[in-house]
């Protein structure tokens, strides 16, 4: 055992670069798995205390009058804690820097709850108790009004009259259910203003998890009476936290192709060094059996170190890494508290590391270990490129069943699984291309008497080690191909479209026309759009969801600023609806289709109304439709402002204008002009292009440092022959162009057959961005296209120096001397 134990030292230090190299690509993969499980154990618990900073421990928002909620009280109700709160939307003004007439409006919230209960549910910090003339204001509210603790305050009752509150305390912990600014008040200070609890909202806290279910269907069964939210179950935040869980899934499946090929292509190399320590093991007396479990050890071995270091990374950088992944969802400088990894998720990922490098290393073990001690005394095993008929038939048929899958199914892990498939398909068919290729080129040099380059391109298709490190070089050129044809879309897709096509789109977040007006009014504005658009709960075809539903224009010129809908006819009809792509695609709908859509589905008098489909836009990746301008206004007479545009000379001026006298009305960060919203798009489409290109530049150094321990090793395997051909036929030049020529010719013809290849992976990463709302469009430049192959082509060249340089250095007498 011990002896065992020394070979399996000596060989992983023998050569530390290529050691260290399988290390690495484990540890990156490993990385990569601990992140993927974490995620879809953590996310849950960070989305909880994401909504607990919306809504504090309530985990049910439930309102509706006084009487209508009485049955929450009842002994049949799940045992519950509830937080009744009244509010009331008032106006709060301020002066605006260097203006004496106008004043800037502002929607303050009031809120008033019991301060004991309020500081239970974690609204509150702690319990303050308020008298009727106490308020305690949030951070922000104080910070955008320059209020202490002690000033006085003035609010509207529900008449208009001012009554004055003092501040008492400000509270740090505003919860995001009642806006970042709002006022708490006393049940007694509502009453003050005029405010009672007939309409009332409660946030309902479940006390036994187990009971939220049957909560659900007795609110559900009052639905039509009462409205209701289950806080935990959002249907936006389900879908963010499911695309971060794929995306991280498609990154591991992108790192595991790696470290598959990778492991396969040295572990081939590997054996073939191992053959001395094989005989050696025979000649001792060691079984077969046991001299695979020591060569396979040494494989456990580059699993077990590459594992462990990648759960040990992972587990010290955990926090970086998940908040990185959650900064779309999570509120900026929110503290996240993690749950606790268990120990079993970092041991399976190593012992599946162990086992990963062991099934891709069991062939060519299984091979070396059967060669006759003979032939491993003289090294006379045959070096030659053999086509085996199974490696055909298991790639053809794992190719078929690969595009199937991506053709007819639409579940997102069976596509990933398909990822996988495919490239692996494609590492089992490379050498047919790579023979059938090589063939035809070395017949047409033989018949135009260009022997050197025949001899290349010969030894390039039928030795072992070119095969291999042709095969691992193509599925590095077919995953980099992909990544850059995925990064070039993500550009061409957001990069210079702003959304919109006016100077200025105003993201509307309250307000209405008259608000608005003004800007008519300057004169460097020469015309302003209004957009109106609803966010609803509809009922189609009796599933409930929230859709945004969009007034039509009275004709398409009225919609100059957006170009949401420009691809279909405009105005639209009373009894048709135009729907989105994304939208047609959820309920399967093709023009023509008639549907049933229940408006209003979470109100009292909700609409019914059968619609029929008159056209499909693709010009927009959300769940929306439009109905026409009568419909609209009889459904929702409030006319809802969404956007804005306008269209001016100075765009900049014009916005800050808006910025200025509109600020209560707007939201600010999703109020642009079209320059700097191009701007933006460039800086996402930059980050997005940034970690892409990480992973093709990492590809590219695991192949070039793995394609260059295939080279040492083959020139092992090879110097005899390289000895003969010098001492009879070649001079070193010769042989050094020859081997030049070789890696070239080898390089590129995997490397076309690879940018071939890469279409079939684009095609389901594509398949998998479109379904989150992300879709791309494919612009494949050709000069871009030839810079990357030739600058991965010239890369991949530099892999004959590796042979050329111990070529150089070889005894040549040494090496013939036993011929």
């Amino acid at each position: 055992m011990w002896i065992i134990a020394k070979y399996i030292l000596k060989n992983v230090s023998i050569k530390p670069v290529r050691s260290l190299l399988i290390i690495f690509c484990i540890t990156i993969c490993a990385i990569a798995a601990m992140v993927t499980l974490d995620m879809s154990k953590s996310v849950g618990e960070i989305m909880k205390q994401f909504m607990g900073n919306f809504g504090g421990s309530g985990e049910f928002i439930v309102t509706g009058s006084k009487e209508q909620l009485e049955f929450l009280e009842d002994a049949s109700f799940p045992k519950s804690k509830m937080l009744q709160v009244m509010s009331y939307g008032d106006a709060f003004y301020s002066r605006i820097d260097g203006e004496y007439s106008f004043v800037k409006e502002h929607e303050i919230m009031l809120v008033g709850a019991d301060m004991n209960q309020a500081a239970e549910f974690q609204i509150v910090s702690s319990a303050n108790h308020l008298t009727s003339d106490q308020t305690i204001i949030t951070k922000n509210f104080a910070d955008q009004f320059l209020l202490k603790k002690g000033e006085k305050v003035h609010f509207h009752d529900v008449d208009g009259e001012l009554h004055e509150f003092t501040i008492k305390d400000i509270e740090n912990n505003a919860k995001e259910l009642f806006g970042d600014q709002y006022a708490l008040l006393s049940p007694e200070g509502m009453n003050e203003l005029g405010i009672y609890d007939e309409n009332v909202l409660v946030l309902l806290d479940v006390l036994d998890d187990k009971d939220i279910k049957s909560v659900k269907n007795l609110l559900e069964q009052r639905s039509k009476m009462i409205s209701y939210q289950y806080l935990y179950d959002d249907e936006l935040i389900e879908g963010e936290t499911e695309q971060i869980k794929q995306i991280f899934s498609l990154i591991l499946a992108i790192c595991l192709l790696m470290v598959i090929f990778v492991t396969i292509s040295v572990s081939n190399r590997i054996m073939c060094e191992r053959m001395t320590v094989i005989g050696t093991f025979y000649s001792l007396g060691i079984s077969k059996a046991k001299t695979l479990i020591s060569v396979l050890s040494e494989m456990v071995f580059y699993g077990l170190c590459g594992g462990t270091i990648g759960v040990a990374l992972y587990m010290s950088l955990r926090n970086t890494i998940l908040e990185g992944a959650m900064q779309n969802i999570v509120e900026p400088g929110m503290q996240l508290m993690l749950p606790d990894i268990k120990i079993g998720s970092g041991l399976l990922v190593v012992l599946t590391a162990c086992v990963i490098v062991c099934v891709c290393s069991i062939k060519p073990v299984l091979e070396n270990c059967n060669v006759s001690i003979r032939d491993i005394i003289f090294n006379t095993k045959d070096t030659k490129y053999e086509l085996r008929r199974a490696r055909l038939i298991c790639g053809s048929i794992l190719f078929v069943l690969c595009v199937c899958c991506f053709i007819f199914q639409k579940d997102i892990l069976v596509w990933i699984i398909s990822f996988l498939g495919m490239g692996i398909s494609m590492s089992l068919l490379y050498p047919y291309f790579i023979i059938c290729i090589g063939k035809m080129l070395s017949t047409f040099y033989e018949k135009r008497g260009k022997y050197v380059s025949a001899l290349a391109i010969t030894e390039g298709y039928t030795k072992k080690n070119s095969v291999g490190t042709a095969v691992l070089i193509g599925t590095c050129t077919m995953l980099c191909f992909a990544l850059f044809f995925i990064s070039m879309g993500v550009v061409k897709s957001v990069d210079k479209d702003p959304g919109f096509d006016c100077d200025v789109q105003v993201s509307v977040e309250y307000g209405s026309k008259t608000d608005f007006e003004y800007l008519e009014r300057q004169k460097d504005v020469s015309m302003v759009e209004y957009v109106y658009m609803f966010h609803d709960t509809v009922n189609v075809n009796g599933e409930e969801c929230m859709l945004g539903v969009f007034c039509a224009p009275k004709s398409k010129e009225e919609w100059k600023g957006i170009r949401y809908f420009n691809d279909v006819a405009m105005p639209v009809n009373e009894n048709e609806i135009v729907i989105t792509k994304k939208l047609a695609r959820r309920f399967d709908l093709k023009v023509g289709d008639h549907v049933t859509m229940e408006f209003l589905a979470d109100m009292y008098l909700p609409v019914i109304l059968n619609m029929k489909v008159s056209a499909i836009s693709d010009n927009l990746d959300t769940e929306d439709f439009v109905i026409s301008d009568d419909l609209y206004n009889r459904i929702y007479p409030e006319n809802t402002l969404e956007y804005v545009n306008v269209f001016t000379k100075n765009p900049n001026e014009i916005l800050d204008m808006i910025l200025k006298y509109s600020a209560s009305y707007i939201c600010g960060d999703d109020t642009n002009t079209k320059e700097s919203a191009i701007a933006k798009n460039k800086r996402e489409a930059k980050n997005i292009v940034v970690i892409l290109s990480v992973i093709m530049i990492l590809g590219v150094v695991i192949t070039f440092v793995g394609s260059s321990s295939n080279q040492m090793i083959a020139f092992e395997s090879r110097k005899r022959e390289f000895a003969m051909l010098l001492s009879s036929v070649m001079t070193r030049t010769q042989l050094a162009k020859t081997l030049v020529l070789e890696t070239m010719y080898s390089t590129g013809i995997v490397m076309i057959i690879g940018y071939m290849a890469s279409f079939l992976l684009v095609y389901p990463i594509s398949r998998m961005l479109e379904e989150y709302n992300s879709s791309i469009i494919l612009d494949i430049k050709t000069p871009l296209v030839v810079i990357l192959m030739l600058v991965l082509w010239v890369v991949f060249s530099f892999l004959s120096i590796v042979p050329i340089r111990s070529m150089k250095k070889m005894n040549i007498a040494e090496e013939i001397k036993c011929e």
